[in-house]
């Protein structure tokens, strides 16, 4: 069932704003030209950059993601105890993020939804083994898929064929909606996940703790791709 993402009222307004303050800068600059075949030139590369940041342009990243992404990690230091330090035997993917930093804006959006994607399917378990706050741990995933929804959408209609991801509705205790991707996307931080979930939640005995040291490494992956939307988007 594949979800569009529909641009509330601020959105548009704020997308609006933007667009008359491009306009107006244009203007200044195309007057400031004598030459009547330069000033036409000029307005057609205007126009033609307008027409770029339009269409390129994901006003929700802008001015929805970062109110999100405060939601998603105050839930998740609130929902248990301190959060741990412990080492979880699994490298960080900082590379990738370095790497990530680097891309155009399109592509950052598909790295923080499937950064985004990731942490749902690993999260997507009985968490029964810790003592978290149900109603807190609730909100959190709630929160964390009305974020990865919106966000993917930002890139779904730009995509085509095996890059398309599909959104499903899954009923588990409540209904609520998960983002499956058709594709493994970067196969790297794929094989981080999976590495992580097997040396926690595969190997551990204390599931409690291995819950603790996943709880870490979400912390740590909610900071960065905060982060990257907000200097890079």
């Amino acid at each position: 069932m594949a979800v569009q993402f529909s641009r509330t009222q601020p959105e548009v307004l704020c997308l609006s704003s933007r667009l008359v303050n491009i306009l107006c800068r244009l203007h200044y600059l195309q007057s400031l030209l004598k030459n009547n075949r330069m000033k036409a030139f000029f307005g057609v590369c205007s126009f033609l950059v307008l027409i770029l940041d339009v269409t390129q342009g994901c006003p929700w990243m802008q001015h929805k993601f970062p109110q999100y992404s405060r939601t998603c990690l105050t839930l998740l230091k609130e929902m248990g105890e301190k959060i741990v330090e412990d080492n979880v035997g699994v490298h960080f993917p900082d590379a990738l993020y370095r790497v990530a930093r680097k891309q155009q804006p399109e592509r950052i959006i598909w790295f923080i939804a499937q950064v985004l994607d990731e942490v749902s399917l690993l999260l997507d378990e009985n968490v029964t083994a810790v003592a978290w706050d149900q109603k807190k741990l609730k909100d959190f995933m709630s929160t964390l898929d009305t974020q990865l929804v919106a966000t993917q959408s930002c890139v779904v209609p730009k995509t085509k064929g095996n890059e398309r991801l599909q959104v499903v509705s899954k009923t588990k205790g409540n209904e609520r909606l998960q983002v499956v991707s058709k594709t493994k996307g970067n196969e790297r931080l794929h094989l981080y996940f999976e590495n992580l979930r097997n040396e926690t939640l595969g190997t551990m005995e204390d599931k409690a703790k291995a819950w603790e040291l996943i709880r870490k490494e979400v912390h740590h992956h909610l900071t960065k791709i905060d982060l990257l939307a907000s200097t890079r988007l």
